[in-house]
């Protein structure tokens, strides 16, 4: 499969986990194209095997952060983010700009403004403020669709719910991004004055 291919594939699931997103969580898109009409949510697509590394290459990363993570974040990784709502950002812009689609869920503290300000592109962003007791569901079905999910602090998940989340991420290639402490993440970045 040519990149291109593979690259709209993953826009239209992107697209797909969207529109069952917002069905289940009353949310509705921020932009719609001109002339769109609502259009029913496709069916789930048949199981296919899972990629290897090789095929997946590595989520781009911001050029102050090249040297502490080379070639970028590893697809299927989790990296927990602690203290920098502003590093979390910087870490979704540099794949929403090279065409991926981003997610955010319960973490209502990210402004649209101060997304775009750090180069995110609003267009590929999915985000669900106050997912409410539906967070596990909403954070899988996003980790289908995306290459990025931030999760933040309000999406209260149990453990057994990061277990299953993180095997989740890993299986679809997805970079799973916590904004809270996440036990068992293999990267965890932090910032001091």
């Amino acid at each position: 499969m040519t990149t291109t291919a593979h690259a709209r594939e993953r826009e239209a699931r992107a697209r797909a986990v969207l529109a069952r997103v917002e069905q289940r969580t009353g949310a509705r898109s921020l932009v719609a194209p001109v002339g769109a009409v609502a259009s029913p949510v496709p069916e789930p697509e048949p199981a296919r095997p899972v990629l290897t590394d090789l095929e997946r290459p590595p989520l781009p990363v911001p050029p102050e952060l090249e040297r502490l993570l080379g070639a970028g974040l590893r697809r299927g990784a989790t990296v927990a983010v602690l203290g920098s709502t502003s590093l979390a950002l910087a870490l979704l812009a540099p794949a929403s700009v090279r065409g991926s689609w981003v997610g955010v869920v319960g973490q209502p503290s990210i402004g649209l403004v101060a997304a775009a300000q750090a180069g995110v592109v609003l267009d590929r962003v999915a985000l669900v403020p106050e997912p409410g007791p539906d967070a596990p569901g909403v954070v899988a079905a996003l980790l289908d669709g995306m290459d990025m999910v931030l999760v933040g602090p309000r999406s209260g998940l149990t453990d057994a719910d990061r277990r299953r989340l993180v095997a989740r991420a890993r299986e679809r290639g997805s970079v799973l991004v916590s904004t809270a402490p996440w036990p068992g993440a293999g990267l965890v970045l932090g910032v001091r004055t």
